[in-house]
Parts: structure tokens; C-alpha cells; sequence
């Protein structure tokens, strides 16, 4: 159930991500889609779209930790409320800034209270 919090954030976070942020587009590319109907599992088709998110950021040094998080890494925050899906590393997601493509290799749910406000992803290029 969403707290008061999580009301408050949801209502201020997309004007200021759109007013502030940047457009990226992101490609997914599921490693495998199961079809329990056929019994199958195949490999999930590619699907880019455009979101607006936080300007990347040079990721805290306090955070690198020289196997996950890499000196260089830069992070960006997708507010959750302009997805229909759920960020996941497994799904390869390659974020376009810039016409600069970014490998994500970290995610990270930000709450607000009980709800996702945002998504944290770490990039690498």
C-alpha cells in the first residue's frame, strides 16, 4: 500500500526529471522468453524505447568496489512510474546517451516508502 511518502514523490519526481533530465534510449534484449502454453523457451526479441532520466553521474567513489562497480561506471536514475516493466541485468539493457551506447551492469531499486520511486542503473561503457 502506498504511504504518504510515496504519494508526495510519485506526484514531484516526473516534472523534475522531465524539466531536468535527459532523453536515452534503452534496448533490452531478453535472454530467453518461456512459453509455458508450448513448453518452450526462446530467445526474447530486442525492444528500444525512449525515457527521460536523471543527467549521468560519475558513480560515488565510496560505491566502487573494482569487481561490480569499476572507477569510470556512471549512474543514472529512471523514474519508475514511466515503465511498464521491471529493469532487470539479466535483460542486457543498453542505455544511448548521447548516441553513446552503455552497458548496464548494476540496478538497483530506489523506495520512497513502500513503492519504487526509481530505478538505479549503473553504466559502463
Amino acid at each position: 500500500m502506498a504511504t504518504a511518502l510515496d504519494t508526495k514523490i510519485a506526484a514531484k519526481l516526473p516534472p523534475i526529471v522531465a524539466k531536468y533530465g535527459k532523453d536515452v534510449s534503452i534496448t533490452r534484449n531478453p535472454t530467453s522468453v518461456a512459453q509455458p502454453g508450448l513448453g518452450t523457451v526462446t530467445a526474447g526479441a530486442p525492444s528500444t524505447a525512449t525515457y527521460k532520466v536523471t543527467p549521468p553521474q560519475g558513480v560515488s567513489t565510496r560505491l566502487i568496489d573494482g569487481e561490480n562497480i569499476l572507477v569510470g561506471d556512471h549512474e543514472v536514475y529512471l523514474p519508475n512510474q514511466s515503465l511498464a516493466w521491471t529493469p532487470r541485468v539479466e535483460d542486457s539493457l543498453v542505455v544511448t546517451i548521447d548516441g553513446v551506447p552503455w552497458k548496464c551492469v548494476a540496478i538497483e531499486p530506489v523506495y520512497s516508502g513502500e513503492l519504487i520511486a526509481v530505478w538505479r542503473l549503473v553504466l559502463r561503457k
